[in-house]
């Protein structure tokens, strides 16, 4: 609002299922991107939004969390 991002506990939280992935080698890490397609309900009252992500592994770790860049929304 008026430049400064408010957050916004959504009733229902934004969820999705990412096929299993076991890293071979020494380094376990994963690196990569996912593409997400989501559509807002209509009556939208922000015209700019961005998300906080992060990804929960089999057992429960927390991977870090990363900030989207600002996605601009077609309020007309």
């Amino acid at each position: 609002q008026n430049g400064v991002f408010v957050e916004v506990n959504l009733p229902i939280p934004i969820t999705a299922r990412i096929p299993d992935l076991t890293p071979v080698g020494k380094n376990k890490a994963i690196e990569g991107d996912i593409d997400m397609n989501m559509q807002l309900k209509p009556g939208a009252v922000f015209d700019t939004i961005r998300y906080e992500i992060y990804i929960v592994d089999r057992t429960l770790n927390h991977s870090n969390t990363v900030t989207t860049s600002e996605i601009v929304i077609n309020t007309q």
